[in-house]
Formats: structure tokens, sequence, C-alpha cells
């Protein structure tokens, strides 16, 4: 999902026992988000109730209540989102300049790599030429080469000639 700020957002389950839950955040996902922050729960009930809600967020985690007093045992899910850690306050970055820069990088790097390629299979000047070696023998195969019998076509055998009268 894109946005205009750095969010990150976590997903659970959980269930109200007589009308209410707590829910902690998991630490992984607080490591990397600001929950000092606002951040914002989305929650939708798994079963028949008067309607939840949110109170009571914290840096560690959030309670969740039925409405009207409600005393339900309902399950629900939820999804979190809190603004990334240390991007709490960068909307619409503009990273133009990054991208030409890593744009460069990568052109300069296919060139190298480029360059590479073409040293590892350059022939060197004194390198024997047209299959001979540099005595001006014919080069021989170290191993036969073989193929598999799907590229080599048989030849088609010829009939003999007819005996003339």
């Amino acid at each position: 999902m894109e946005s205009p700020e750095n969010w990150f957002e976590d997903f659970g389950s959980g269930s109200l026992s007589n009308g209410a839950a707590t829910i902690a955040l998991d630490p992984a996902f607080t490591q990397t988000v600001n929950t000092g922050t606002e951040y914002h729960v989305f929650l939708t009930p798994k079963g028949d109730s008067e309607g939840l809600y949110v109170s009571n967020e914290t840096p560690q985690g959030f309670e969740v209540h039925e409405q009207r007093g409600g005393h339900s045992n309902v399950a629900f899910d939820y999804r979190i989102v809190a603004k990334r850690s240390g991007y709490e306050n960068v909307r619409l970055a503009d990273v133009t300049e990054q991208y030409k820069r890593l744009e460069e990088q990568d052109q300069q790097r296919r060139a190298r790599a480029g360059q590479h390629r073409a040293r590892q299979f350059a022939v060197p000047k004194n390198a024997p030429q047209n299959g001979s070696s540099a005595s001006g023998q014919p080069l021989a195969l170290a191993a036969p080469v073989l193929l598999p019998a799907a590229v080599v076509k048989p030849v088609a055998a010829q009939k003999p000639a007819a005996p003339q009268k």
C-alpha cells in the first residue's frame, strides 16, 4: 500500500470477555514504529454485537470494548497502523535526487559488469587461430562431445540403386 507518509501496519485477532479485551502489541512491531505518537486501530467484529470501539491506546497496546455497555464475548480482528520510527514528520518526501544517484550507480555497475564480461571472453592476441594449436597442429578435443538424442537427427538410409537392365 502506498501512502504520503511512512506507515507500518500489523494485524491480529482477539475476543471480548464480558464486553472488553486488552490487546498487547507485538514487540517486533513496536520496535519499528513510534507508538508514542497517535496510531490507528480498525476493528472487525466476527459476530453479532452492539458494536466495538477502541480506548486506552498506549505504547504497549490498547483496549477494545463493546458499545452501549454490552457484555458479549464476540471475537474480532484488528488492523493497527502506526508511523515508522524516525519518520514521524516526513510527508511526501522528495526523493528525486536520491533516485537519480541510484540510477547513475546502477548504470555504472552495469558498465563495469559488461567490461568484465568482455575481458572474460576476450581472445588473447597471441592465441592460436582457426582451430589450430600454437605449433600449427590441429586441436584435439579433450573429451568427446555428446549430444542428446533429440538433437542428433538420423541420416536417412539411401536405397541401393535399382539394377540396370
